[in-house]
Formats: C-alpha cells, sequence, structure tokens
C-alpha cells in the first residue's frame, strides 16, 4: 500500500506540473497574440483587398470589437464606424478616433435598425457566442443590400487549438471534451463553439439564400506565430499542409 500511495503522489504530482506547464504556455499564447494583434490585422485587410478594391463604406459596424485593432484597420477608409462589445478594455485602442463610436450592446440583439451599414464584421467572434444564427441574422439585418459581411474564424480541424495552445481539442466530441477541459483548468475553452466553413455557409443561406460567399484561407506569416511554435509551423508550412489545413478562414458574404 505504502508503493501504491508513493505512487499516487508521484501522479498527482505530474499531472499539477503538466497543468501548471499548459497554463504557462496559454498564458504566454495570449501575451504574443495581444502583441501582434495590429499585424494580423493588417494581415487580415491585405487579404480581404485581394477581393474588394475601393473600399470605401460610408458606415462600417465591427460587432464584438475588443482591443479595436481590427475596427481600425477595416474602418480607415469608413465614414464613420461604430464599434460593438459586451465590454470594452480599457486599453482599447478605438478611443482616439474622431470616426469611431463605441457601444455596449448585446450581439444576437443589436439595439439598431435594419440596413443602416455598408460593412458589417465579426472578427474572431462567432465562435464565442452559443446562439450562432442569431448573430448572423441579425449582422445581416443591419447590412444593406449590396452590404458585405465580413466573418474570420479559426479552423477547427487545425491540429492545435489557437485559443490555448492544446493538440486536437475539436477532434473530441463535445460533451467528453468538456468533462476533459474541466478536469485540466480549461473548462473556460469548453464554451467555445468553433464552426465549420460549410456550417457557416448554410447558416447565412438560409437567412439570405441568395447571397454570395467568398472564403480566403488565413496562412499567418511566420512572424505571426508564437517562437516556440515557430519551428513546427515553419516545417508544416513548407510541407505545404497548411495550404490544405489552414489556420482559420476570411468569409465574405456579399447580400
Amino acid at each position: 500500500m505504502e508503493i501504491l500511495d508513493r505512487l499516487k503522489d508521484v501522479v498527482a504530482k505530474g499531472v499539477s506540473w503538466s497543468l501548471i506547464r499548459m497554463l504557462s504556455f496559454t498564458h504566454e499564447i495570449w501575451k504574443t497574440f495581444g502583441e501582434a494583434a495590429n499585424e494580423r490585422a493588417k494581415y487580415l485587410w491585405d487579404l480581404y483587398l485581394q477581393h474588394v478594391q475601393n473600399f470605401k463604406p460610408l458606415f462600417y459596424l465591427d460587432i464584438g470589437a475588443g482591443l479595436g485593432y481590427n475596427t481600425l484597420i477595416f474602418g480607415k477608409n469608413a465614414g464613420e464606424i461604430l464599434a460593438i462589445d459586451l465590454q470594452f478594455p480599457k486599453d482599447n485602442v478605438l478611443k482616439n478616433s474622431e470616426k469611431a463610436h463605441l457601444l455596449v450592446a448585446e450581439a444576437r440583439s443589436l439595439p439598431l435598425k435594419k440596413e443602416l451599414f455598408d460593412v458589417v464584421s465579426l472578427f474572431s467572434v462567432i465562435e464565442h457566442i452559443m446562439n450562432q444564427k442569431l448573430v448572423l441574422k441579425e449582422a445581416l439585418r443591419v447590412l444593406k443590400p449590396k452590404g458585405k459581411l465580413i466573418i474570420q474564424i479559426p479552423n477547427r480541424f487545425f491540429p492545435i487549438e489557437l485559443h490555448s495552445g492544446l493538440p486536437f481539442v475539436f477532434f473530441i466530441q463535445s460533451r467528453i471534451r468538456g468533462l476533459i477541459l474541466r478536469k485540466i483548468g480549461y473548462g473556460w475553452l469548453g464554451k467555445i463553439d468553433v464552426p465549420s466553413v460549410n456550417k457557416l455557409k448554410k447558416i447565412i443561406w438560409k437567412i439570405e439564400p441568395k447571397v454570395k460567399i467568398t472564403e480566403k484561407k488565413v496562412i499567418y506569416p511566420r512572424s505571426l506565430v508564437w517562437p516556440k511554435l515557430r519551428p513546427l509551423y515553419i516545417l508544416i508550412q513548407k510541407a505545404g499542409i497548411l495550404n490544405l489545413v489552414p489556420l482559420g478562414y476570411l468569409l465574405i458574404a456579399e447580400k
């Protein structure tokens, strides 16, 4: 029994140490994530300009604006910008913008009239919302005819979960995944539901059957990848794997 108790103690310490390492891993990823936010926004902007030229919307709405980096980049040619979120961080970069207006509101029930905006965007937002159909319905409702809805999502089939650095998270059945994540201290990750591109398209077409959707693969430059993951990233990039399994997608839906 003494040997068995010692073994259990060793295993428990091993699990605790692994958990500490994973939490540290997540912290470092998020730190780098914030530092590179502006450069990632510029990359997405360049990717978008491959599809759309002379991008000068009169009214631009960014849902789930967060720190505001994407909002500023995509709204630089807009006449007026409205940024919506449940809560804006103190270090939000939109505070000094004369044409940006901040509104605390719920994405599933926008306090806005229909067909107001030339462009509506959701960057890394849709996967954090439970009723994705309702959010997309609201986004399309406030979008003008011939307006554009921009959606950026991570790839649920990418081997590494990009919010945490954990491998193969979304390959696990949802109920089992939630249990495992709670056990290892990542319960918050269980609330994230990354939709596939096909699922998003089906939802949008059910709301607006005539919408034309273009998708772009998101393959960030090596400089934007967390340094400790960069060697692996370079390897799979050279092997052409990222063309088959990109980090995410940029969808452009034209109403």
